[in-house]
């Protein structure tokens, strides 16, 4: 669009760079800007911004909180180009935490689950399904990173637990494999 978005090399010509910007506005569009580096093409000491995205107003103004972002290449000459929709309106942390797979191997993740669901009902009418569902998940991540990822601690007390039973008397009951 501009002889500015170019390093090295030859300038490109006033004509060529007007018929860019006539075709937009005939088209109504607009560029959308980006974030990070400017350059979006390299080769040998010229550099350029080739890549861009444009929106006409209807789209800007449906998606007011998107940008485009030049990422970082490192196999090609074009640097990819992302456009995030809520880049200005992050999501909520907590909406992105998932469901782990592994959480299904505890053998005490069908009562923690249950548990949790029944302390979610008892606050009465005031939560609503999708709150419940919140509560139990949010307890899931807590219990998760309390118990589950807290691997160290629960080896060591098992661990001391084996070596108070080893050094206890002989049962039946500590001589099971």
């Amino acid at each position: 669009m501009y002889n500015s978005e170019k390093e090295g090399g030859r300038l490109r010509s006033q004509r060529q760079l007007q018929a860019f910007h006539d075709i937009l506005s005939e088209c109504e569009l607009n560029d959308m800007g980006f974030r990070g580096d400017m350059f979006t093409w390299r080769r040998g000491q010229i550099r350029e911004r080739l890549d861009r995205a444009v929106a006409n107003i209807q789209w800007a103004q449906m998606f007011n909180q998107s940008a485009l972002i030049n990422c970082e290449s490192y196999r090609s000459d074009h640097q990819p180009i992302m456009m995030d929709t809520q880049y200005f309106n992050p999501p909520d942390r907590s909406v992105m935490k998932r469901f782990e797979a592994r959480w299904l191997q505890e053998d005490t993740v069908a009562e923690m689950i249950k548990a949790a669901w029944a302390r979610a009902k008892a606050r009465g009418q005031g939560p609503s399904f999708s709150e419940k569902v919140n509560e139990v998940h949010e307890e899931l991540h807590k219990w998760d990173r309390d118990v589950l990822k807290a691997l160290g601690k629960r080896i060591s007390d098992l661990k001391k637990e084996l070596e108070r039973l080893k050094r206890g008397p002989m049962t039946e009951a500590n001589t099971e494999s």
